[in-house]
C-alpha cells in the first residue's frame, strides 16, 4: 500500500534531519578563531494559538526578508508568510485552498515585488497531496494554477528572473509505484511540467535547487542504492550529476559566479549514525 512506503511521519523526520544538517553546516562555516559570530533570537509572531512553523526562508536585503511555513487552526493547517522589514517580523495575509493541509516549505524571489512560495495542500493525514504555487506582487500573495500530479509536493525554488522560476520536489508514480523527481517551470505565463529523468526504478526525491543561470540550475535530492542525487539543467534537459557520496542532499545554494554547494546527510554503516557532509561543484 502507498502509505507503507511513504508514511505520513517521514517527512517530519525528514524535515528536522534537513534543518539540523543545515544549522551544522552554517556553525561551522561561520565559527573561526579571527571572528565569532554572535547568534540572537530574533521575536516572530504566529498565527494561531497552535502549532506555527517556518520551512523557509528569503532574504532580499538587510531590510526585506521572508520565511514561510503553515500554522495550525482548529480548521486545519493554514499558509503561512512572514516579512521582515529591517526591524521586526510580521505576518503577512496569504491565501488557502479549501484543503485541510496548507504547507508552504520555500521561498525565493528576484525582488520585492516578486516572489514565490511553494508547497503542497492536502485533504487528509493520508490523503494524496497536490502542489501548490504562491507569488506576491509587492502588495497581496495569490494562489498562482499548477499542473495537477498524483501525490506531489514543491520542496524547493528558485527563481532567476521574473519568467524563470523553477520549483521542485517529487511525486507518485503509477508506472513505478513509487514518489519519483518532480519540477516545475514558470516562464512568465503560467506553470508547466518538465520531465525529470528517474534516478533508479525506486523512483526518488528532490529537497532543494539552486541556479547559476538559465542553463547552470541544479536540483538535488535522493534516491535509494544510488550516489547523491545532484540533476542539472542545461537548458534543454534535466539529467543527472557524478557524485562521489552516497546519502541525502536536502538542500543547495549558489555561492559567487561558478560555485554551488549542496549538504546533507549519510549513514555511518558501522554504527547507523547520521553524518554531516557537503557536495561543491564549480565547473561546467
Amino acid at each position: 500500500m502507498r502509505s507503507s512506503q511513504r508514511p505520513h511521519w517521514s517527512r517530519a523526520r525528514a524535515r528536522l534531519a534537513r534543518w539540523s544538517i543545515l544549522l551544522a553546516v552554517a556553525l561551522l562555516a561561520l565559527a573561526s578563531p579571527a571572528a565569532a559570530a554572535t547568534w540572537t533570537a530574533v521575536s516572530s509572531p504566529n498565527l494561531t494559538q497552535f502549532s506555527n512553523v517556518l520551512w523557509g526562508a528569503d532574504a532580499l536585503s538587510s531590510s526585506s526578508a521572508w520565511a514561510v511555513g503553515f500554522s495550525s487552526s482548529s480548521n486545519g493547517n493554514l499558509t503561512l508568510t512572514e516579512r521582515w522589514n529591517g526591524g521586526a517580523w510580521s505576518v503577512v495575509s496569504s491565501p488557502d485552498t479549501d484543503s485541510f493541509e496548507n504547507h508552504l516549505n520555500a521561498v525565493d524571489g528576484v525582488s520585492a515585488n516578486d516572489l514565490w512560495a511553494v508547497g503542497h495542500t492536502r485533504n487528509g493525514e493520508y490523503a494524496v497531496a497536490e502542489p501548490l504555487a504562491l507569488h506576491w506582487d509587492g502588495s497581496a500573495w495569490r494562489i498562482v494554477p499548477t499542473p495537477t500530479a498524483n501525490d506531489a509536493t514543491l520542496e524547493g525554488v528558485v527563481a532567476l528572473a521574473s519568467d524563470d522560476v523553477w520549483a521542485v520536489g517529487s511525486m507518485f508514480s503509477v508506472a513505478q509505484l513509487w514518489h519519483v523527481p518532480f519540477a516545475l517551470h514558470w516562464d512568465g505565463r503560467s506553470w508547466t511540467r518538465v520531465d525529470v529523468p528517474s534516478p533508479t526504478p525506486q523512483g526518488g526525491r528532490l529537497f532543494g535547487v539552486a541556479a547559476l543561470s538559465p542553463t547552470r540550475v541544479y536540483a538535488v535530492g535522493q534516491a535509494s542504492g544510488v550516489p547523491s542525487l545532484v540533476l542539472r539543467w542545461n537548458g534543454s534537459v534535466w539529467t543527472r550529476e557524478s557524485t562521489p557520496a552516497t546519502g541525502t542532499v536536502w538542500d543547495a545554494a549558489a555561492a559567487g559566479p561558478g560555485t554551488v554547494w549542496a549538504v546533507g546527510q549519510r549513514g555511518n554503516p558501522n554504527t547507523g549514525v547520521g553524518r554531516t557532509f557537503t557536495l561543491r561543484t564549480s565547473n561546467g
